[in-house]
């Protein structure tokens, strides 16, 4: 309804609705000041899961509502995807109040003597920015590794990896696994001696299972496991700065990525500062009176030119029914044609009759004088004349009726001069039809009288009367009103 008035209100003052909707839009973007608050305000979904938010961010949530190590990616219908620099986690839950997830390494398969992987590349997962607790445990996977005999731990010794393994057929060194605590008790083994070095985060319970030269390395690692994860050290920065109204989030221009709290006027290193609720007050109370006045204005002029429009549309309409009779000069003029047919103009009927000239009269009709004409093709034609308060037929009828005229409208076929009982029917049903046209309400007779009297009139016996003229007497109609007559009879309340 509002596009539609306003593009109304376009249509006849487009400078004006230009200037009203620049200080409505400009009223409604005043609410909040900071566009990141505005993107980061709403929460957000990520393949199945729904309703996210900090620390979390990606797809269509931009990095700065987020935090630098919860970068989500997000796939229509999966679960989403934790990356980092080289592993990759499954998110299959997220309790989000008590901060837990549960994940699962993605892909876990590939990290089992790896054929595929380049020599000397070390993989080390940065998942430890989940600040995961005691629950976890790194484990370590090295292949081709060389280590002299003197060098070789009893510990290194008992996590070797056989090369009878199914899984490191391809291998011919040195293969090892463990806990970071291998690496502490090996003084002869580190990075340079192993072409390949993976660091996996595993559940302590999982990391127990592993013993012998044939570990369940593909169990292992494709297994879930839960996870508390936090974001700040120490009382929860994110806390303090919802509690001042503010919405958590990343300083992007800071090389660290360190947080930002977000407000709605800009945004501070840690609070909003004072309580925004009583500080913008004001403001707020003098944007929502600028929103509601440029609306009430809006909607005032865009009401007022609709209403003349639809006045317009309504005079436009009456005007065209009144002109659509064709003995009007001014719509002969405007139209040419009428369905096909060929519509002349008054200047055409006036010239083909020679300006109505009386030696062309042909007769009087029912409804007017016909005149002889010839068109400028060389056409016969013969043209009636209406005089201007004749074309309204129910003003017509009462001044046939009035002036006893009723032969002018009466079908001659209907015996109206000849016959006597044809006449008095006639003239009765045209004295009801006086009374029906009258413009008072209360001077019309009801529908019921009206066919009571049609009844009356259709069972008279005429032919038992005394033949003589009826003449509707003079004194019946003087006492009626007259004005502008209706068309039918109306039903008398």
């Amino acid at each position: 309804m509002v596009a539609h008035l306003l593009l109304l209100l376009y249509q006849h003052h487009p400078i004006i609705t230009i200037f009203l909707v620049l200080i409505l839009a400009s009223a409604s973007y005043g609410k909040d000041d900071n566009k990141d608050f505005r993107d980061c305000e709403k929460h957000f979904n990520c393949g199945v899961l729904s309703n996210l938010s900090y620390p979390f961010w990606g797809g269509d949530r931009p990095e700065v509502c987020g935090h630098k190590g919860f970068k989500l990616k997000c796939e229509k219908g999966q679960l989403p995807i934790i990356p980092s620099d080289t592993l990759e986690f499954r998110l299959f839950r997220l309790d989000q109040p008590s901060r837990l997830m549960t994940l699962r390494l993605v892909n876990s398969q590939d990290y089992i003597c790896p054929s595929h992987t380049l020599p000397n590349s070390s993989t080390e997962s940065d998942i430890h920015v989940f600040g995961y607790d005691l629950k976890l445990k790194n484990l370590n996977l090295l292949y081709n590794c060389t280590v002299s005999s003197s060098s070789s731990s009893s510990t290194l010794e008992q996590n070797r990896i056989s090369s009878s393994y199914s899984y490191c057929s391809e291998y011919s060194g040195s293969s090892f696994y463990g806990g970071d605590d291998i690496l502490e008790s090996s003084s002869g083994l580190n990075r340079t001696q192993c072409s390949i070095w993976f660091k996996i985060p595993i559940p302590v319970e999982s990391f127990r299972r592993l013993n012998g030269d044939t570990p369940d390395l593909e169990q292992v690692l494709g297994e879930e496991f839960s996870v508390s994860y936090k974001y700040d050290e120490g009382p929860s920065i994110c806390d303090g700065c919802m509690a001042s109204k503010g919405i958590c989030g990343t300083n992007l221009t800071d090389p660290k990525r360190e947080f930002l709290c977000l407000c709605r006027d800009h945004p501070y290193s840690l609070v909003c500062k004072g309580n925004n609720d009583v500080m913008n007050v004001g403001r707020k109370v003098r944007m929502a009176l600028g929103a509601s006045l440029g609306t009430v204005i809006i909607m005032s002029i865009a009401f007022f030119f609709w209403y003349r429009h639809k006045k317009r549309q309504y005079v436009s309409f009456v005007s065209r029914s009144i002109e659509s009779v064709p003995s009007s000069k001014a719509n002969m003029e405007k139209r040419g044609s009428y369905n096909g047919v060929h519509l002349f103009s008054y200047d055409e009927l006036e010239e083909a009759t020679n300006n109505f000239d009386e030696t062309r009269e042909l007769g009087d009709g029912g409804f007017g004088t016909v005149y002889y004409g010839k068109l400028p093709d060389g056409r016969e034609v013969a043209v009636k004349r209406l005089h201007r308060h004749e074309i309204n037929l129910s003003n017509m009828a009462i001044n046939k009726i009035q002036s006893n005229a009723l032969n002018e409208l009466v079908d001659p076929s209907l015996g109206f001069e000849s016959d006597y009982a044809a006449r008095k029917m006639i003239s009765a049903v045209a004295e009801l039809a006086f009374q029906c046209l009258q413009s008072a309400r209360e001077l019309r007779p009801s529908m019921e009288k009206v066919v009571e009297i049609l009844k009356d009139i259709q069972s008279r016996d005429y032919t038992a009367e005394k033949a003589e003229e009826t003449d509707i007497p003079s004194d019946d109609v003087v006492l009626l009103k007259s004005g502008p007559m209706p068309l039918d009879c109306t039903l008398s309340l």
